[in-house]
């Protein structure tokens, strides 16, 4: 979500080590980053949700997104 609640609480980092870990499996051409707008689930930010899987993740944490970037992409 990057409306600028969710955004100031972690999104943005969340973002940033999502694009670091694409780059760094060289997959960022077969992947797509898009942020959203509202979630409605502003008090369990930061949220992620993951497609065609359609899984959502909340409260995200950096460690996380490694383990989920695996999760769904390999």
């Amino acid at each position: 979500c990057k409306k600028s609640n969710c955004w100031n609480k972690g999104c943005k980092e969340i973002y940033k080590q999502l694009v670091s870990e694409l780059e760094n499996k060289n997959i960022t051409e077969q992947v797509e980053i898009k942020t959203t707008g509202c979630l409605k689930k502003c008090k369990k930010a930061p949220n992620m949700v993951v497609l065609p899987d359609k899984e959502q993740y909340t409260r995200v944490k950096s460690k996380q997104v490694p383990v989920i970037v695996e999760k769904h992409l390999f």
